[in-house]
């Protein structure tokens, strides 16, 4: 027999029971002294350094990009428009646009080769990925030149389906199919991981984060005013 007696006996005695005139209804506590103390004989108390030591050896992690860390703002910029300006004669408003351009493509360049670089050691350490990026041409550029690198580094050669990009222009159904094969994913005894970009729109709300061991929030180029 249950220690604590029986279902009605319990729910009588410390859930404050009543008899309806059709059963018996359990909706609040009582004898709620008696029953912390016969609580204290049989909880077993666990120190949070014993639950620690039952969590997986790798921890999971979110990593934000900080767009300072990569792309410092260039050194005398001011003045070396206010040079190029003189050199041209006043064409001051067209310079601008041209160097803020130039500007965004080599910020954008440096940013996407630092993502590779270490999205690609990531999926060498066994680990799931996720990419988030702000524009689909991103995603897109992000996808293949991941697909590129990984292949010239033999991590591709196996015919294992490991990078998947996407975004708002590809259909549910592939992006459903996409999903399923990411989470799906096992590193197994080849030991790499796997990567899926895609715009935050898109997969923003669809990708569980718990089968992510590392996801990255990137976007590409940043704004004139970020560099700044």
């Amino acid at each position: 027999r249950w220690c604590w007696g029986g279902k009605r006996e319990f729910g009588m005695r410390y859930c404050d029971g009543t008899f309806n005139g059709y059963g018996y209804e359990y909706k609040g506590k009582s004898e709620d002294k008696e029953f912390r103390q016969r609580l204290r004989v049989v909880m077993h108390t666990v120190p949070q350094s014993a639950v620690r030591s039952f969590y997986p050896p790798k921890r999971r992690q979110v990593i934000k990009l900080d767009q300072s860390d990569l792309c410092p703002s260039p050194p005398g910029m001011a003045a070396e428009i206010r040079r190029a300006a003189k050199a041209a004669k006043g064409r001051t408003e067209a310079l601008v646009g041209e160097y803020f351009e130039k500007l965004l493509e080599d910020t954008a360049a440096r940013k996407k080769d630092w993502i590779v670089r270490q999205v690609i050691e990531d999926l060498r350490a066994g680990s799931k990925v996720t990419v988030f990026t702000g524009r689909r041409s991103d995603a897109d550029a992000l996808g293949e030149a991941l697909e590129s690198k990984a292949r010239a580094a033999g991590l591709l050669k196996d015919g294992v389906k490991r990078i998947w990009w996407s975004h708002g222009g590809v259909s549910n159904e592939a992006r459903n199919a996409i999903r399923l094969e990411y989470m799906a994913y096992t590193v197994g005894s080849a030991g790499i991981g796997c990567v899926n970009v895609g715009t935050g729109q898109a997969w923003g709300e669809s990708l569980n984060l718990h089968d992510t061991d590392i996801a990255y929030f990137v976007m590409l180029p940043p704004t004139p005013k970020d560099v700044q």
